[in-house]
């Protein structure tokens, strides 16, 4: 089964599935034919005070998708810090590390290893 996002109505029917006495998700996952993984990972992520909301899904699935993932710009402080560590043969673990305690960087940039 190959991957497939969840769209408003499968959101909508899962909101109002989950509601209802001796809710499955693996049953459900079935009947929308998707991984129940797909399902148990839409319930943990969205889920307020353990009650699963679609519209609040939805918004937070777009926002996701706004905001992104930003490109390094090549004469950023992060980027030359990056190149420096690189070239002292540290290693992706420690570049990672150490960004978090770097005072000159912004810390909503990060990277990842």
């Amino acid at each position: 089964m190959s991957y497939h996002h969840l769209n408003f109505e499968d959101r909508t029917a899962l909101m109002l599935e989950s509601r209802k006495e001796g809710f499955s998700a693996r049953k459900f996952a079935e009947l929308i034919k998707r991984h129940p993984s797909t399902i148990y990972r839409e319930l943990k992520r969205n889920s307020i005070n353990d009650v699963y909301q679609a519209r609040y899904a939805s918004d937070n699935t777009f926002a996701r998708r706004r905001r992104g993932h930003r490109k390094l710009k090549i004469d950023s402080i992060l980027w030359k810090f990056i190149v420096e560590a690189i070239r002292c043969l540290w290693s992706p673990q420690q570049i990672a590390k150490r960004l978090k305690t770097f005072p000159d960087l912004d810390q909503t940039m990060n990277v990842s290893h």
